[in-house]
């Protein structure tokens, strides 16, 4: 139960989740992503377990190291993976073939050490095609909760009233879309804009672009991990002046 190499392992995983939260802090959302990704994990190890495809270190103690791995070293790939990220899909792409093809590498790396004992499992193939799997739906499982989330209703309604109790601020209007946004800012002429930089219908930066430049605008990253305060530069063009990570 306390295989040397596999500890060394864990401890190599855990300083990799801490290395990574110290640069983009943790969200709820990335709460849910490693509790989906802890979910999987273990239910894919009894799924190999039950056909004897593989086992970690010991066939007699594998549910217990199994159990260390869907904690601690997946969800430190998982949350590693989604915080350095690239936003345009095409380098998403490559990113992910480069995160299959550096963790095949690592995974036969390792096979001197026992630390997984393969009994009908061959790493090439299925290794590189369960990762390209598992990262692809990490992926697209991270977008969709961002954009469920952060456009919620209920979270602005949350954030309206939290504004209105505060001294010398009034909330004026709260469109659900980016579209409503561009309609509204004219009529009711604000002092200020919180606007989320991905909205529906329209992006939050595509609403900058067509809104008058005299406003004070802060510019929140759906990610969670970014914010941003934009000031008017010219009549068509924003000045990035802070960001908060």
């Amino acid at each position: 139960m306390f295989y040397v190499p596999f500890w060394i392992m864990i401890a190599a995983f855990i300083a990799m989740g801490l290395v990574t939260i110290s640069i983009h802090k943790m969200t709820f959302i990335d709460s849910l992503v490693i509790i989906m990704v802890i979910a999987l994990t273990l239910a894919c190890d009894m799924l190999t377990s039950q056909f004897s495809m593989y086992f970690i270190v010991s066939e007699q103690y594998a549910t217990w190291y199994s159990f260390w791995s869907a904690l601690i070293i997946y969800p430190s790939m998982a949350i590693t993976f989604l915080k350095f990220a690239p936003k345009s899909k095409y380098a998403v792409m490559v990113y992910v073939l480069l995160w299959v093809f550096g963790l095949t590498l690592f995974e036969i790396s390792i096979v001197p050490y026992i630390i997984s004992v393969y009994v009908s499992w061959a790493i090439i193939p299925w290794s590189p095609i369960v990762y390209l799997m598992a990262f692809t739906l990490i992926y697209f499982y991270n977008q969709f909760l961002t954009k469920r989330i952060s456009n919620d209703p209920n979270y602005c309604e949350m954030l309206q009233v939290y504004l209105n109790n505060q001294k010398d601020l009034n909330s004026l209007d709260l469109p659900s879309n980016g579209i409503q946004a561009v309609d509204l800012i004219p009529t009711q002429i604000p002092n200020l804009i919180i606007i989320d930089a991905v909205m529906p219908k329209l992006e939050g930066l595509v609403v900058l672009e067509r809104i008058s430049p005299s406003l004070t605008i802060v510019s929140t990253c759906s990610r969670g991990d970014e914010h941003s305060e934009f000031i008017p530069l010219q009549d068509d063009e924003y000045k990035k002046m802070s960001k908060v990570s």
